[in-house]
């Protein structure tokens, strides 16, 4: 009878706990759907450049909520974040406001993109279009203005990433690290912390934003930027 008790609570506890997060993420939902507003490339927005694998990379397994979320939650404040929506989806990913374009003018809308944005973060990886877009943006925009959202994996709970997922980590920041070195100004540094964030300073000198306080540092990031 005890152990009949104890599983009951158990499974009330789990039950309550998956409602709980489902009523979390569809509040989280709707207050960024709300959010999200009509925008030119001529209004003052912060653009998040990506690869598009990176819109079904969670930033941890329990929830799986997308690092994007997070981001247009936090930046916000700073203008709408928009991004470059991809070709042929249907229900686009919740967070950023997607923008389509057709083939034949992505380069030259996205550097349109570049030119007015307020602020820039670019989700590291590295693919043709993703390369082609970091070189544009940091030609054409202010260090202080642009950051490094750093590979994070797939953490086993909260911050806690396990060895497994430290090197799959590991590697995908050396494959970017190697493959922007002739981009930047300045070397990026040869390894990074997890859940961390680069910004850089007007000379270009990287500098890292270390977890788990980096949602608030790149609040207190952006401001003193602008």
């Amino acid at each position: 009878m005890t152990s009949w008790l104890v599983l009951s609570g158990a499974f009330f506890c789990t039950l309550l706990f998956a409602v709980a997060c489902r009523a979390w993420l569809h509040h989280r939902r709707l207050r960024l759907r709300d959010s999200q507003v009509q925008v030119t490339s001529s209004a003052e927005h912060v653009l998040y450049l990506r690869s598009f694998c990176e819109d079904y990379n969670p930033v941890q397994s329990l929830t799986s909520v997308r690092r994007e979320v997070y981001l247009t939650d936090v930046l916000r404040e700073v203008g709408p974040v928009l991004t470059v929506g991809k070709p042929g989806e249907v229900h686009p990913p919740l967070g950023a406001q997607r923008i389509y374009f057709k083939n034949e003018e992505w380069h030259s809308k996205v550097l349109e993109l570049i030119k007015a944005a307020r602020l820039i973060v670019v989700a590291a990886d590295i693919t043709e279009g993703l390369y082609w877009e970091i070189g544009q943006a940091v030609n054409h925009v202010l260090p202080q203005r642009l950051i490094i959202a750093l590979p994070y994996g797939r953490a086993l709970f909260g911050p806690i990433e396990g060895r497994k997922n430290r090197k799959a980590r590991a590697e995908v920041y050396e494959r970017f690290r190697e493959k922007t070195e002739g981009i930047f100004p300045v070397p990026l540094p040869r390894s990074t912390p997890h859940l961390s964030y680069l910004v850089f300073e007007a000379s270009w000198q990287p500098r890292v934003l270390l977890a788990p306080a980096s949602w608030k540092n790149i609040r207190v990031w952006s401001n003193t930027v602008f």
